[in-house]
């Protein structure tokens, strides 16, 4: 099995571990050095961890070998985790955050939906506190709501949320943009172009991961490009919720195919130098896509509170 290769080293032999190209796709990584896992346990067997990405690598025994090669090791039980992509930085909330994160958004936990808080820090094999911290998180970003003594519920989406989310986003990107427009490059640009070329009304289907979802992609593209932390989080916010209801209720082929016209023209208005011309075909964009959201409330009223 070719792939990336990592090395388990115990006390008096080694053994030689392989890891699938397709699920570590970037460059490998060296493992912290200070890392807990260390001494004669070797691995066994493999298997995939609920939070995207991640390969849970079983041990023998609890004696904690010390690996190096691609990925980040992190604690989990009796099991050691690489995770790809991830930094080695990224603590226990946040990869609790990501995981229920993407849960709500692809609807998987649809709203409404009753969380289980002791079954997720089962089944990521975490704590208490980081899941606890990371549900407070998407409390605030309104996924989640919490009820004292009583539980955890996915937030319901009303036709007023999806109001102000374009409302909000009608103020904040324009300034984005210009605040972007300087820090612009070609290569992204044209990338981007590429891309929609390649996948057609396709790039209206969502993928396998908030963040290769073509329109998440584009718009936080700007918002990174203004370098503002709070702008860039509040985007993130506002851009979970449209795909929310872009995953539980998609969009017509007819919208799909506009809504590509619409990022092309914001792309070629930038690509010549236009900044008040991807001002206003992001407006465009915007107020299409309002119209958007009413045919859908119309069409599945029952889906929205």
């Amino acid at each position: 099995m070719s792939g990336v290769r990592f090395a388990a080293h115990g006390a008096s032999s080694r053994s030689m571990l392989f890891a699938s190209d397709s699920l570590f796709a970037e460059a490998p990584q060296r493992v912290n050095p200070k890392s807990p896992f260390r001494g004669n346990s070797w691995l066994i067997s493999g298997d995939f961890h609920p939070v995207r990405g991640i390969k849970v690598i079983y041990h023998a025994n609890m004696s904690r070998p010390s690996l190096h090669g691609g990925g980040v090791a992190k604690t989990l039980s009796s099991h050691c985790i690489f995770e790809k992509g991830r930094p080695m930085s990224e603590s226990k909330r946040d990869l609790a955050y990501n995981y229920l994160r993407k849960q709500i958004v692809f609807c998987e936990l649809k709203p409404g939906d009753l969380i289980d808080e002791k079954q997720i820090t089962e089944r990521l094999g975490f704590s208490r506190t980081p899941v606890r911290e990371a549900i407070n998180k998407l409390a605030e970003e309104d996924m989640l709501r919490i009820f004292p003594r009583k539980g955890i519920v996915v937030s319901q989406i009303s036709l007023k949320n999806l109001q102000d989310m374009i409302d909000s986003r009608l103020l904040i990107e324009p300034y984005l943009i210009h605040q972007a427009f300087p820090t612009l490059d070609r290569d992204s640009l044209l990338h981007f172009r590429e891309a929609l070329q390649n996948t057609g009304t396709d790039s209206g289907t969502m993928q396998d991961s908030i963040e290769d979802d073509f329109d998440f992609k584009f718009h936080m593209y700007f918002a990174q490009k203004a370098n503002n932390k709070y702008l860039e989080n509040l985007m993130s916010t506002l851009l979970a919720l449209s795909q929310r209801t872009r995953v539980f209720l998609p969009w017509s082929s007819e919208r799909i195919s506009e809504s590509l016209d619409e990022h092309l023209s914001i792309i070629d208005c930038a690509l010549e130098g236009d900044e008040e011309g991807t001002v206003n075909a992001v407006r465009r964009h915007l107020q299409h896509s309002r119209e958007g959201y009413l045919h859908v409330f119309q069409s599945h009223n029952d889906f929205f509170v």
